[in-house]
């Protein structure tokens, strides 16, 4: 029997479709990331498509709209430090303790360091929902130790110097002509004689992804299973479980003199 490719896509996208919605474990977000994509820029130009496909996109539609919690004010990315990134920052290194904790792993996180292009919206205030963290964090990024030398950790300052601020948590550092200064850790001053330090990131940075050329050569490296939208939802659940609300404010973390 001749089977037109189209008939074939058609099949195909059925089955990943009813595959995906089958279950609303966050292990599976992957794939819903993957249907919003599929759905607006390949199942819209084809009404049978879109026929087939349009329960599944209810289903969806219905889990993206899933409240999770609450913001007390909006917040955006800025430099050299901005509310948005000091909160997902902060979110994804206590949410890593707490992984690396609950599976037995023996690391100690130093702190953590993303990037500002990973950002890729600003999170309302009031009511939080899935479909604002998948805005926020639309990469499929997972959170990944990179164990570095003392060395490329002050090139790792220097880049976020260099860049005028970038989501920094558990470091504090000073930005004085395109340089870091005042760089402490845990609020313990950036000290030479520790050789090496644990850095919380996400995998696409561990690859040198946005210049990150200092995590080329790690003395180790440790990547999770998880997401970082992921560790973003589950905190923000956490959160609204114990009756808390999502709020920060800016510490200087990062300064320009």
């Amino acid at each position: 029997m001749k089977v037109s490719f189209k008939s074939f896509f058609l099949w195909f996208l059925i089955i990943v479709l009813a595959q995906s919605c089958a279950t609303i474990e966050y292990e599976t977000q992957l794939s819903d990331a993957q249907l919003v994509s599929v759905y607006n820029n390949v199942a819209s130009k084809d009404s049978s498509i879109i026929a087939i496909i349009a329960p599944y996109k209810a289903t969806l539609e219905k889990k993206m709209e899933r409240p999770i919690g609450y913001s007390a004010k909006s917040m955006s990315k800025s430099e050299p430090e901005g509310y948005l990134n000091n909160l997902i920052a902060d979110i994804v290194l206590k949410e890593t303790q707490l992984y690396l904790e609950k599976n037995g792993i023996d690391i100690i996180p130093d702190f953590c360091l993303l990037n500002m292009g990973g950002l890729r919206a600003s999170l309302p205030a009031g009511v939080i929902k899935v479909r604002n963290i998948y805005e926020i964090m639309p990469f499929d990024n997972l959170i990944t130790i990179v164990t570095i030398r003392k060395e490329e950790a002050q090139s790792l300052f220097d880049y976020v110097a260099h860049s005028r601020g970038m989501p920094l948590s558990g470091a504090q550092m000073g930005i004085r002509n395109g340089q870091a200064v005042d760089i402490k850790i845990d609020g313990k001053p950036f000290n030479d004689a520790i050789e090496v330090y644990h850095v919380v990131t996400s995998d696409y940075l561990a690859d040198g992804g946005d210049h990150m050329h200092f995590f080329s050569d790690p003395v180790k490296r440790y990547e999770t299973t998880y997401l970082v939208r992921n560790a973003i939802i589950n905190y923000i659940e956490t959160l609204n479980r114990q009756d808390e609300i999502i709020d920060i404010e800016l510490d200087k973390r990062i300064y320009i003199e």
